[in-house]
């Protein structure tokens, strides 16, 4: 069924296996609904957040043609790297969204919380918005996760996404060499 999580998985953090998940959806009307509705469905049923996101996508690609991961807005890439730096060091370092490591582009940011957050658009060449999490582990180390939403094409995602990675093994290059 699923690729990327195992029935095993599935079943102990839900109580039921991928198939069991899809009859449930189907037996619900679930090809009828939009994500949305089926996130609702799986909620109802008593299914955390993040499980309904997973089995309501999982569903969606296996029996609605949705492809790997297309959003109901477009395509969606992610990237995360651990840099032993502190977050605001990590943040310092997207200098207001045109930091020359930046992979083609760059951020005009429409909201950041010092620290913690960056979101905008992305000026590169396959445009989108842009979500950046800092996560600190410590005095001196960040987690920095990148979505990169409402890519136009499976295409497009799969370059953000290599794009992505490489910037920030740049970054954390950059930034481990300074301390």
């Amino acid at each position: 069924m699923s690729e990327d999580i195992s029935n095993t998985a599935v079943k102990k953090a839900t109580g039921k296996g991928w198939s069991a998940w899809f009859a449930f959806l189907k037996e619900n009307g679930g090809q009828q609904h939009d994500h949305k509705g089926l996130v609702a469905l799986l909620a109802d049923a008593g299914v955390s957040a993040w499980w309904c996101q997973t089995i309501a996508g999982t569903f969606e690609r296996e029996f609605l043609g949705r492809e790997k991961h297309e959003m109901p807005d477009g395509y969606q890439a992610s990237a995360s790297k651990t840099i032993n730096a502190s977050a605001s060091k990590t943040y310092a370092a997207f200098d207001n969204g045109a930091a020359d490591w930046l992979p083609g582009g760059s951020i005009e940011i429409s909201t950041a919380h010092k620290n913690k957050t960056l979101r905008g658009g992305w000026t590169g060449d396959v445009g989108g918005r842009i979500d950046i999490y800092f996560t600190a582990k410590g005095a001196s180390k960040t987690q920095v996760a990148v979505n990169h939403t409402k890519l136009v094409s499976s295409d497009a995602c799969e370059k953000a996404k290599a794009a992505w990675r490489a910037a920030l093994a740049d970054l954390k290059v950059r930034l481990e060499e300074k301390n």
